[in-house]
């Protein structure tokens, strides 16, 4: 019923060897990085970080990012350049819900759809608005991103424990799960199918 998404230090010379054996010895079944952490140059011309990512596509491990929009670019480079890694972007990539559909930093988030790995977590929605939940103003941005992107490439994340500075995740579900314009099938693989796909079902070339 668990699955483990691990932090390693994606600096580290010895990061490579650490993500196997989180994995093969530990069952990592994913990990993530947090590029919102550092400026873009120190992610995009770091060569341990090069490692990070060739390491987790030989293991066939799954990559979370949170980001902001500026590294909306290196999402989509990096997701090309590996494209057995299973890419999620965490928290709707903190989009800044005021802006709207037309924002260009949005619009750069739906692009990122025509990349066949990579995903989105449909979460965090406070990192995105100014408004007290539920959060209106991200409802629209949220059904843009899973028409791009298709059902099974979104997912809802709890983002516990800090979810609960600024709401539940209870209420985050019942939300979800009110939303008029998904079908019944569409929010069982927000709900469920399209994480059990990707940390539970191994990529057929590293079973």
């Amino acid at each position: 019923r668990l699955r483990a998404v691990c932090l390693v230090d994606p600096f580290s010379p010895d990061n490579g060897n650490e993500i196997t054996r989180l994995a093969r010895q530990h069952g990592a079944a994913g990990f993530r990085v947090n590029w919102n952490l550092h400026l873009l140059d120190a992610w995009a011309n770091s060569p341990e970080h090069a490692v990070f990512w060739h390491t987790a596509e030989e293991l066939g491990c799954p990559v979370c990012i949170q980001c902001t929009p500026e590294f909306f670019a290196l999402v989509g480079t990096t997701s090309r350049e590996h494209p057995a890694v299973r890419v999620v972007i965490d928290h709707l990539g903190r989009i800044n819900a005021e802006e709207g559909l037309s924002a260009p930093a949005f619009q750069n988030l739906l692009a990122l759809a025509g990349i066949p790995n990579v995903s989105v977590k449909i979460s965090g929605w406070y990192y995105c608005s100014q408004q007290e939940p539920p959060f209106i103003n991200v409802h629209s941005l949220a059904a843009a991103i899973i028409q791009a992107f298709g059902a099974e490439r979104c997912m809802w994340g709890s983002d516990f424990p800090f979810i609960q500075e600024r709401w539940n995740y209870t209420s985050l579900v019942e939300v979800i799960q009110h939303w008029d314009f998904l079908s019944q099938d569409e929010l069982g693989w927000l709900l469920g199918k399209t994480a059990f796909r990707l940390w539970w079902e191994k990529p057929a070339m590293n079973k």
